[in-house]
């Protein structure tokens, strides 16, 4: 499963790394097992709603 780059409003926006190329940035690489993909969400939803660089929100990018 590739990864899955979360846009930053609550809801994964499905851009995956290889789709924006290895320059593209993020702040925050969960990785998780298949089982705890719901937690790592959430996490990755905390993260963006609660911590802010310069004003904007973080980016997360997950995988499994």
């Amino acid at each position: 499963m590739p990864g899955t780059r979360r846009s930053g409003d609550g809801a994964p926006s499905g851009t995956t790394d290889a789709e924006t190329g290895a320059a593209g940035h993020c702040d925050f690489f969960l990785t998780h097992a298949r089982a705890d993909a719901e937690w790592a969400k959430w996490i990755a939803w905390q993260l963006e709603e609660h911590v802010r660089f310069d004003g904007r929100k973080a980016q997360v990018f997950l995988e499994a």
